[in-house]
Formats: C-alpha cells, structure tokens, sequence
C-alpha cells in the first residue's frame, strides 16, 4: 500500500490524518504494550484502533478518558460489545477538565505506569502543551507517547473559521503554529524523547520516552 493510499477495511476507519491506517495500527500492535492510555473526552476511532491493535496480539488494556457530559459515542461502543473488546477496555470517567484527571491519576500512590499514551484531545498550545507534559509523568521509561494530527492550527481549523471572532483574542503566530509540532520541538525535545519517523503517517508524532 502506498503512502497515499489510506483506504481501510476497518469497521471503523481512521482520519485522513492518521495517515496510511495498516502502518498506523502496524506501529501501535509493535510495541507489544500491555498497558494503554487514551487522552480525549469519549473513546472514538482511536480507541478502536489500539483495541484492534491490543486483539492482535492476543493481550493487553487500553484505558480511555471520558467526559461525563459527552455525548456517548454509540458506534465506538456497539462495536466494542459486537468486537468482544470488552475486557481489554476500561473508561476513567471525569466531569470537565481530563487535565485535572490526568493530576488525580498523577497524585494516586498506587498508580501505575503506561507502555504507550495516545492523544487525541484539545491541539491549541496551551492544552496540548500542559497535556503532553502529565502524560509524561503517567509513561513508562522506554515507552511511546502517539500525537496525531501534528498538521493541525487554527489558521486551518473549519471550527475556528466558523467562529472567527476567537481570533480576535489570539497573537497571529500562535494561529498560524502548529501546537503538536511546537509541542514536539520545545517540551518533548527537552524531555529526551525521540522522535520516530514513519514516512506512511506523516502527520502523527511518534516519541519514545529515555529509558
């Protein structure tokens, strides 16, 4: 399959910005991990994909943020139960703020580590910076933190230029960045994490935490 073919017979398929989707869940089913924690506000195509990915291999939990007050994504739980993904899913529920459940998780003294944390949450600077920052702390030494949508800014957002008028608010630079890649440059840079190249998802940040 070709770096522009990004067809999937996945029941459900994942974004344009995923990139090529066999070499996206290739990545994710390699790292072998056991454990798998999902930041966004309800488990979607992402979740999906890693629950794909954790069936493969035969082991494996994957651990999603959900926001009480989000609607409940039917499709991603339909498939859940008809999937048999059941076992290999749990949801950690909060009511606003998954920043302030990523601090809760953080201050658990029985907590335990992640092999790999994907992000699909809120990309301006100052979520995904603040975001990227506890997700460290949750991430094993030596395991993978994914981004994707490292292509995203306001300047390009359809939700942002419907609603110009929050731009009136926001320095030029800052809606013309790209928060992922600033995110990637300037705190994970600075964390030691390498960053993985995969040519086939070009818009997805892979980084490996030291060991």
């Amino acid at each position: 399959m070709s770096s522009t073919d990004h067809t999937s017979t996945s029941e459900y398929p994942l974004p344009p910005e995923a990139g090529d989707p066999e070499t996206f869940k290739r990545r994710i089913q390699g790292e072998s991990a056991k454990s798998v924690l999902e930041i966004g506000r309800t488990p979607a195509v992402y979740s999906y994909a890693i629950l794909e990915a954790l069936q493969a291999n035969g082991y494996g939990v994957l651990s999603s943020l959900e926001a009480i007050t989000a609607p409940k994504n039917k499709k991603f739980y339909r498939l859940l139960t008809e999937n048999g993904f059941e076992n290999s899913h749990s949801v950690i529920k909060y009511k606003k703020s998954y920043h302030w459940a990523l601090q809760r998780m953080i201050s658990d003294p029985s907590r335990s580590y992640f092999d790999m944390c994907l992000i699909s949450a809120n990309k301006r600077f100052e979520s995904s910076a603040l975001t990227a920052t506890l997700a460290d702390i949750l991430i094993r030494p030596g395991g993978l933190l994914v981004m994707p949508g490292s292509n995203w800014s306001m300047q390009t957002s359809p939700y942002f230029k419907e609603r110009p008028e929050i731009a009136n608010d926001v320095d030029n630079d800052e809606i013309e960045s790209r928060p992922l890649e600033v995110v990637r440059d300037t705190i994970l840079f600075r964390l030691g994490y390498e960053i993985i190249s995969e040519p086939n998802c070009p818009d997805v940040i892979f980084a490996r935490k030291p060991t």
